[in-house]
């Protein structure tokens, strides 16, 4: 589910809709998407999950953000 809470620019249905043939949302997609079978996560046993640029924590990038965009009629300096 998308919910912008009114401040959208696109409606939240093909935002859904567009996440959903981007992304596998499944947990094993999830699983795939972002490597979380490798053994890395005492990195972030001091200082957190999010906001490090470690090569490690692919979950910090967004290489579809792009197609996303493009998807949505987007300008590509969204990301």
């Amino acid at each position: 589910a998308v919910d912008f809470q009114g401040t959208g620019v696109r409606e939240e249905e093909a935002v859904a809709k567009a996440l959903r043939e981007l992304f596998d949302l499944t947990p094993a997609g999830i699983i795939r998407t972002l490597d979380l079978t490798r053994p890395i996560f005492s990195q972030t046993a001091a200082g957190g999950h999010f906001g490090r640029a470690l090569p490690d924590f692919t979950w910090e990038r967004t290489p579809k953000v792009a197609e996303l965009a493009d998807r949505l009629g987007l300008s590509r300096s969204v990301n």
